[in-house]
């Protein structure tokens, strides 16, 4: 119970003291009843408790507003919620899941997602011209319900390709990031993450209200009608501790979109040009929002789509030399771009990190220990694995030796020279571990 001081202080002074003050002003003849008139009058509301959004209901809200769509964003940049506060909790990520579920559109492009017409990102916020996660903040504040478990201040970040990336894979990759980081927090806090989708303005970045015939680059309504680049990323970079890093796909070639390349002294990209592997580390924004959060000392956190998880096993037990391949090919100077006007912002922040070169070290330095970390947990929780190299087999127990063993097979980072084969991991089958063990012995 608290002491009698701190019990008036609180439950009676708020109240108390501008009634004395009040009393003292007016001297009524009858103090006492005056007094008491006047604090019933005023007397505190009790607290009301508010209801909690139910975030399906704001997306169907914000979809019947977009038939009446905005001339221009309804606040400018300065009124805007700052970016870092953000960030989209799992139920709005559940709640999204949902929406688009019911359209059929799981299995759509991020590219498709954003421009769909009557229910993609663009038409979701067309009444506010804002990003959909402040969309989501208006209409509760509209509603009068409680968004704050809905988007609030970003903890992590998530960086990935629009290109190849389907909606139904992306949520997935977040919401186990979230679990995975949830769980090791202890139930402690909760993670809200920033994704470029929903926390950027798509109308914006779109330039759906771009006019510049009237408004010229370098004016103020040029400014208005484009999204405020200059710090909605660096924004919630500062904010958050983790970088969600989504690395699918593992395998497999695609062809390339016709996009320039960052360097603008590389030329145009062949027609049909072939890349292959994970989109993530062929888009300019990827490797810039990795290599800046890498720099800033975020943590680094990868997630893959279903398919990938279920396959990286046996990528890594039959063919962990394609993964490394992946990881050597990577060059920030052929990364490519949507717009050539990103490489105004992007260009001078690469040269503060030591140019080309240094992006491509610490991007690769960083995913070659996420894969020689993901190798040495397969091998702490795989019973026996075989190690085959220059054909020279080791049984790898459990321990030291299976971690040792996994650390030389993923000890590339450029201490080995391109032309040396890279360790093979193979399973030996249950009923064979025994003649293994007797062979290495």
């Amino acid at each position: 119970m608290s002491d009698p001081k701190s019990y008036v202080s609180t439950h009676l002074n708020p109240t108390l003291t501008p009634a004395l003050v009040a009393l003292c002003r007016e001297r009524p003849a009858d103090p006492v009843t005056w007094l008491a008139e006047y604090l019933l009058a005023h007397k505190p509301s009790p607290p009301v408790t508010q209801v909690v959004a139910d975030p399906e209901a704001l997306l169907e809200q914000l979809l019947a507003d977009s038939q009446t769509p905005c001339a221009l964003p309804v606040l400018t940049h300065a009124r805007r919620l700052q970016s870092g506060l953000r960030g989209v909790g799992f139920s709005l990520l559940r709640a999204l899941y949902t929406f688009y579920d019911k359209r059929g559109a799981l299995n759509k492009t991020m590219e498709q997602v954003c421009r769909e017409p009557g229910f993609g990102v663009q038409a979701l916020t067309a009444s506010t011209g804002l990003s959909l996660a402040e969309s989501v903040v208006r209409a509760g504040q509209r509603d009068g319900v409680d968004t704050s478990a809905l988007v609030g201040d970003a903890t992590a970040f998530f960086s990935y390709s629009w290109t190849g990336t389907k909606l139904g894979d992306m949520l997935d990759a977040v919401e186990r990031g979230i679990q995975r980081l949830e769980a090791e927090a202890g139930g402690e806090g909760r993670v809200l993450v920033w994704i470029d989708m929903f926390c950027a303005s798509q109308n914006l970045l779109g330039g759906v209200y771009r006019d510049d015939a009237n408004h010229p680059k370098g004016s103020p309504g040029y400014k208005a009608r484009k999204e405020d680049t200059d710090h909605i990323f660096d924004d919630a970079l500062d904010a958050v501790s983790v970088v969600i890093f989504y690395l699918s796909p593992l395998e497999g070639e695609w062809k390339a979109p016709p996009h320039p390349y960052l360097a603008d002294d590389r030329g145009e990209p062949l027609a049909g040009w072939i890349r292959h592997g994970p989109n993530a580390v062929t888009r300019a924004w990827c490797l810039f929002e990795l290599a800046t959060a890498l720099a800033a000392g975020k943590r680094l956190l990868v997630e893959l789509a279903p398919a990938d998880r279920a396959r990286l096993r046996d990528i890594l037990e039959t063919d962990p030399e394609s993964l490394d391949q992946t990881l050597a090919d990577i060059d920030a100077a052929e990364a490519q771009i949507s717009k050539v006007e990103d490489r105004e912002y992007i260009l001078p922040r690469v040269y503060e990190a030591g140019g080309f070169h240094g992006v491509n070290r610490q991007v690769k330095a960083a995913l070659r220990d996420w894969l020689a970390e993901t190798g040495r947990e397969l091998l702490r929780t795989a019973p026996a694995l075989v190690l085959v190299h220059g054909g020279a087999h080791c049984l790898c127990g459990r321990g030291t030796h299976r971690d040792l063993a996994f650390r030389l097979a993923l000890a590339t980072g450029g201490a080995a020279p391109r032309s040396a084969p890279l360790l093979e991991i193979g399973t030996e089958m249950t009923e064979r571990r025994s003649e293994a063990g007797a062979s290495a012995g």
